[in-house]
């Protein structure tokens, strides 16, 4: 029995070292103390402000944002642990938007970067961007979804980047940054998103969303 036991001890340790090779290799360049869980989609309507309010034009329907949301988490390092708070972090979000009844493209890459600042430790946070719903109309040929559809969105994507170095990366699709791999049947939009602080959700939910950083 000792041979067998011996045996499976080695097996046991091979197969963690092999393990811990393979996560090394995934991209030396992302730093482990990050970490982006999840992103999700979702219309959200105008939100309403108090005082004097104009009518929506004749003609005009009411449209919706789309809201992408980002989850993140920041567990610092004993080196960051004396100072446990970030001047800046840095969000580049991207989503794939099927605008198959556009003329133009099949579908439709959408490209946008938000600064957080004071970024404290913490399991989960959030960040959030914005496609405004004259943009989704412009995309869709004047047809936006009146409705939201899991089919509207066929992947998400966000890179963290704290100092000019990637410390996280979160893809719907894997591995894979489909935002480096379009093809002629998809059209790239850079800013076609936009950060909180340029839509109206920039007075809502405040100790929900992380602070972005104002520009100068």
């Amino acid at each position: 029995m000792a041979p067998i036991a011996s045996f499976a001890s080695f097996a046991f340790a091979f197969f963690l070292c092999m393990e811990a090779s393979l996560m090394a290799q995934e991209d030396p360049s992302v730093n482990r103390d990050f970490v982006v869980h999840e992103v999700k989609t979702a219309f959200a309507a105008t939100p309403s402000v108090d005082g004097p309010r104009k009518m929506v034009p004749s003609g005009r329907r009411k449209s919706n944002w789309l809201e992408v949301e980002a989850e993140f988490g920041w567990i610092p390092s004993k080196e960051d642990a004396k100072s446990p708070y970030l001047d800046e972090l840095v969000a580049d979000f991207y989503v794939m938007l099927e605008t198959g009844a556009s003329k133009e493209a099949q579908r439709t890459l959408l490209k946008g970067k938000t600064t957080l600042t004071n970024v404290g430790p913490n399991k989960s946070m959030f960040a959030v961007m914005y496609v405004s719903p004259r943009a989704m109309e412009r995309l869709f040929a004047g047809k936006p979804p009146v409705a939201y559809s899991p089919n509207l969105v066929s992947a998400t994507g966000v890179v963290l980047t704290r100092g000019g170095k990637k410390v996280a990366v979160y893809s719907s699709r894997g591995k894979a940054p489909f935002w480096e791999q379009t093809d002629p049947t998809t059209k790239v939009v850079e800013g076609g998103l936009l950060p909180r602080s340029k839509t109206p959700f920039a007075l809502s939910s405040w100790d929900y969303y992380e602070e972005e950083k104002t520009e100068k």
